[in-house]
């Protein structure tokens, strides 16, 4: 129905951070700790309205469905980025005063300065994920050469419609965090149990093991051999060949968590700015955002009462990719990412993103 391209969203604070330069004179990079001021904005992601992101989830997995897919990975000639199902019309009139006896309140200004009414539109893209903006006079001349061209928009990767109750750990993580003999007890105690119980020939513990946690009956067909006879008959826990499977997969599992390969309550989550922030950008407010410095929101741990979580960046390149986060329990943040249940929305006042 209409895209629109809006400047990026702009939020300064200053904070501690590693500062890599090159000096002159130095063949290797200079590294250094102190304060800089850091912009983070919405790098990376824009906006769909909640009817286009369901219309897209018909399009691509069917109209039986019931769930609405909330992250998009967008390709098209030089545009890159996520889109996330959010509400920015909604946003225009709670927030920005927009209706029929206000239609400025609708009203943004796109990159080229032109100005749209977002009623007009189902998709918000950043300058930043529109990698060639001074190429272009406007967003009509982009149009016309990419229906000229027959270039579309393509979805490369959706955010998950389930999350992982379990995932593993390896080095690169478990060797950033300050551990001592009680906490390694502990951090890896549901592993070692998982591997003693499967040791002890307990069937249903093979079978869940081999299965995982996300088995359904649907995908029987495609299970282990082992764990389809376990299925069929407990009693071939007793068999040799299957003893030995199971022998073999226990020292292969052994060997993977003396390399950090640890079972933990986790799992991936896309990540998201903060759109109400990018929101208070496009329809020139001051940006706030809606999270405070040190939180996250995510649906799924706030569904959990999880107060806190470790995020890590995958994959890790120092301990600087490792941040403890609260999560924000806010009605209001609640109402405007409504839409966003299987991603995590970063706030834009601190490091995180």
């Amino acid at each position: 129905k209409g895209i629109i391209v809006v400047k990026d969203c702009e939020y300064k604070f200053k904070t501690n951070a590693v500062l890599v330069d090159e000096v002159e004179g130095y063949n290797e990079p200079v590294v250094s700790e102190g304060e800089t001021e850091i912009t983070n904005s919405c790098d990376g992601c824009g906006i769909i309205l909640p009817t286009l992101a369901k219309r897209w989830t018909h399009e691509l997995d069917g109209d039986d469905v019931d769930y609405i897919t909330c992250g998009f990975n967008l390709r098209c000639a030089f545009t890159k980025g996520m889109v996330f199902a959010f509400d920015f019309i909604d946003f225009a009139e709670k927030i920005n005063g927009a209706s029929e006896c206000n239609p400025e309140g609708y009203i943004v200004t796109d990159v080229w300065g032109v100005e749209r009414d977002v009623r007009d539109a189902e998709m918000i893209i950043t300058e930043n994920q529109f990698k060639l903006t001074k190429a272009y006079s406007s967003w009509e001349e982009y149009y016309n050469n990419c229906i000229y061209n027959r270039y579309t928009y393509r979805v490369a990767k959706t955010s998950d419609h389930e999350l992982d109750e379990i995932r593993s750990l390896n080095y690169q993580f478990s060797q950033c965090i300050n551990l001592d003999d009680d906490d390694i007890e502990e951090l890896i105690y549901p592993t070692v149990n998982e591997v003693k119980d499967i040791m002890a020939m307990d069937a249903n513990k093979t079978i869940a093991y081999l299965c995982g946690n996300k088995f359904d009956i649907k995908y029987f067909e495609h299970a282990d051999p082992v764990a389809k006879a376990l299925m069929a008959n407990q009693k071939m826990i007793a068999d040799p060949y299957i003893q030995s499977r199971i022998k073999r997969m226990v020292d292969r599992r052994v060997r993977d968590m003396k390399i950090g390969v640890i079972d933990v309550n986790a799992n991936y989550q896309i990540l998201s700015g903060d759109l109400y922030g990018l929101c208070q950008s496009m329809f020139g407010l001051e940006v706030t955002g809606i999270l405070d410095a040190g939180e996250i929101y995510s649906q799924f741990w706030k569904d959990k009462g999880v107060k806190n979580v470790m995020c890590a960046r995958a994959p890790m390149s120092n301990s600087h990719s490792l941040m403890n986060q609260k999560i924000c329990y806010d009605e209001v943040a609640a109402y405007w990412f409504r839409y966003m249940n299987t991603v995590v929305i970063a706030n834009l006042k601190d490091c995180m993103a």
